[in-house]
């Protein structure tokens, strides 16, 4: 060891054992059974139906704790075309 001390070790790998589990990709199965539904973690916030320069869109918030799955995934049919961040107003 560069240090001479094996305690060093125990932070970095703590962290990565972490990263491990955060971006965990479990596999889902939900959307197989059946295909009108959309399978996913996070609590849903506000759906909403907004004007935007090039038309109406949907809207969907979602929060998503350290708990949850952070892969997210589009198991329908479409085409994203765009993400915007928008922080929430306090």
């Amino acid at each position: 060891m560069a240090t001479g001390n094996w305690a060093w070790s125990i932070a970095p790998v703590l962290l990565a054992a972490f990263f491990l589990w955060f971006f965990r990709d479990p596999e889902r199965r939900s959307h197989r059974a059946r295909p009108d539904c959309l399978a996913g973690d996070g609590l849903v916030t506000e759906t909403a139906s907004i004007a935007t320069p090039e038309g109406p869109r949907q809207r969907i918030s979602i929060f998503l704790s350290v708990f949850d799955v952070h892969v997210n995934r589009s198991p329908i049919a479409g085409v994203l075309t765009g993400v915007r961040y928008q922080k929430a107003s306090t």
